[in-house]
């Protein structure tokens, strides 16, 4: 027998044999897959992060191949989706691991960028927070890190400049207070948060203004890190 020989039906059947139909249900309540929200049409058969990340990294040295993956990505079940990020994940950090079996590569750049090439080409089935949370800055942001530092860093410095001028993002987001959506809101209320952490005076000016049109959820992120809370937000 090949030594590689996990296909996708093995996958999907050994990772239905070891889900919880009691975490399924909770995990369709957690990430609200009601129609209408954001995880509408969702399928949950209930595995949690570590176990699955442990059943995954066993598991892909025997995979057959990419397009195992690429089926991973394609299913309607989210752990699914979620198995084929973690494998991503064990792959970019460890490539020389996988160099022949995945893509024949013979360093670890080129490897790499096959593994970015397999990340945006799903990019489409990547589609709920906690898959973009679990792989987007090991792979993308890991990528930037390693081969485009001086860029990276001269993008910081641009960011950090808008963050501490008056004219900034904080105004802009005045065009999406009335959002009525949950992450958005809490997105929101992440970007208040980091802005007043350069420049705090400015954040209590912008929420004193429109806290009033705002989302709770927004302003509860935004203040977090204040001590005192304003007077005015305790009428909140």
């Amino acid at each position: 027998m090949s030594a590689y020989n996990v296909t996708f039906d093995i996958l999907s059947k050994e990772l239905q044999e070891i889900s919880n139909p009691k975490r399924a249900q909770s995990s369709r309540r957690f990430f609200k897959v009601g129609e209408n929200s954001y995880s509408s049409g969702d399928v949950f058969i209930g595995i949690s992060v570590p176990d699955l990340r442990k059943y995954i990294v066993a598991k892909l040295p025997r995979m057959i191949d990419v397009s195992v993956l690429h089926s991973l990505f394609q299913s309607s079940v989210h752990e699914h989706r979620l198995a084929a990020i973690l494998c991503l994940v064990e792959l970019f950090q460890k490539p020389s691991r996988y160099y022949e079996q995945f893509w024949a590569c013979t360093d670890d750049y080129t490897f790499r960028m096959k593994v970015i090439s397999c990340y945006k080409q799903n990019i489409a089935q990547i589609n709920n927070w906690d898959l973009v949370d679990t792989g987007c800055y090991k792979i993308l942001g890991s990528a930037l890190v390693l081969y485009h530092r001086k860029e990276l860093d001269e993008f910081v410095l641009e960011m950090e400049s808008k963050v501490t001028s008056k004219d900034t993002s904080l105004q802009r987001l005045k065009a999406v207070v009335f959002e009525d959506h949950d992450l958005i809101n809490k997105a929101i209320g992440w970007v208040l948060r980091e802005a007043g952490k350069a420049n705090e005076s400015m954040l209590i000016d912008f929420l004193e203004r429109n806290w009033k049109i705002m989302a709770k959820i927004s302003v509860s992120y935004a203040v977090e890190k204040l001590e005192p809370k304003p007077a005015f937000l305790k009428k909140l």
